[in-house]
């Protein structure tokens, strides 16, 4: 997908997430100090977003979705976890897309098997940003809370925080990065939805609406 060095506005996108991902580690560690992280990874965030929000990319988001079925159904975005474990190759693809903002395909797939279908699927782009910043205010509470625990409720709490938020950059990542691929764009729309509502449990209990 070296289409994506060809376009600015999807560039950006992924230089930004990217940047957060490797913020977030850093930020888990509390380095170089936990203030310094918090600041960084704030940073990072305004970048994701100022870079989402681009007029050029939400236009090609939206005519990318309008090719799609308005509707994605339970049975649908099952399909989607098994063509993984599958193999297919449309879930191939996914996983060379995922190089372009972070994420090795090994990674990616150790992210992908441990995802499940929630209740609720819808996730629009429109609404993706707010939905961005109330994963990470809450995720970065959550670490707060999280180094005051003994060490190995520590631990753990800090590895569901961290599967979580890797569900969803994983997920915004690919959705995003198929709008240039109209034919997979719904796979990956479907996929992104999956990532966004398991993050939204599992680092804010949000039911998946």
């Amino acid at each position: 997908m070296d289409l994506f060095i060809h376009q600015k506005k999807f560039r950006k996108f992924f230089e930004a997430l990217e940047s957060y991902k490797k913020c977030f580690s850093r930020f888990l560690k509390g380095y170089p100090t936990p203030k310094k992280a918090e600041t960084n990874l704030q940073h990072a965030l305004s970048g994701v977003l100022a870079a989402l929000t681009d007029s050029e990319l939400m236009t090609a988001l939206e005519e990318a979705r309008e090719q799609s079925p308005d509707t994605l159904s339970e049975e649908f975005l099952h399909s989607i976890l098994q063509d993984f474990r599958d193999g297919t190759k449309v879930s191939k693809l996914e996983l060379s897309l995922s190089n372009n903002f972070g994420f090795s395909k090994n990674a990616a797939m150790r992210i992908i098997t441990e995802l499940t279908v929630l209740e609720a699927s819808h996730v629009s782009f429109e609404e993706l940003p707010s939905r961005l910043e109330a994963l990470h205010a809450t995720m970065v509470k959550e670490v707060k809370v999280a180094r005051e625990l003994p060490r190995r409720e520590k631990k753990k709490r800090k590895r569901d925080i961290s599967r979580a938020t890797w569900s969803g950059l994983l997920g915004v990542g690919t959705g995003v990065a198929n709008a240039m691929a109209p034919p997979a764009f719904l796979f990956s729309f479907g996929f992104m939805a999956i990532g966004i509502n398991q993050a939204g449990r599992d680092i804010i209990g949000e039911p998946s609406d």
